[in-house]
């Protein structure tokens, strides 16, 4: 009887663990998001591309400064806001303070992390498609 209960204790953990929706946030960006080509893109260019991946998404996206856009996802009640910092070497996507989805103790909701994730897998996407056809020119 005793093992029954520690087992049915053990397994009740393991599932209220698995089921926590607070993470630690995931890194993005990319060191050279267009790669080494000479055929590299413009800043232009890498701002329409951003600009595509994002809306591709859902994403609502705001020109903060020449370098920096504003990228707002809203889900029901929960709102993703980040900021993308680019360059034509690197770019960056960072929460923003703005986001529901922010916790106290520095986690996020796994939600946000997701959109995160597929935000810049988007953006690495038109990049790349970015510096092929600039290739083919």
């Amino acid at each position: 009887m005793k093992r029954r209960i520690l087992i049915t204790a053990l397994g009740s953990v393991a599932f209220l663990t698995a089921c926590g929706t607070s993470q630690p946030l995931i890194a993005t960006g990319n060191s050279n998001p267009t790669g080494s080509s000479k055929h590299a893109p413009t800043l232009k260019e890498i701002k329409k591309a951003i600009y595509l991946a994002g809306s591709s998404r859902g994403w609502v996206m705001k020109e903060v400064n020449s370098k920096t856009i504003q990228a707002t996802y809203v889900k029901g009640q929960h709102t993703g806001v980040v900021d993308i910092e680019y360059d034509r070497e690197t770019y960056t996507i960072t929460p923003n303070k703005k986001s529901t989805l922010m916790r106290p103790d520095g986690t996020v909701d796994r939600h946000l992390n997701n959109w995160i994730r597929n935000l810049d897998l988007s953006i690495r996407k038109e990049l790349v498609r970015l510096t092929i056809n600039n290739e083919a020119k």
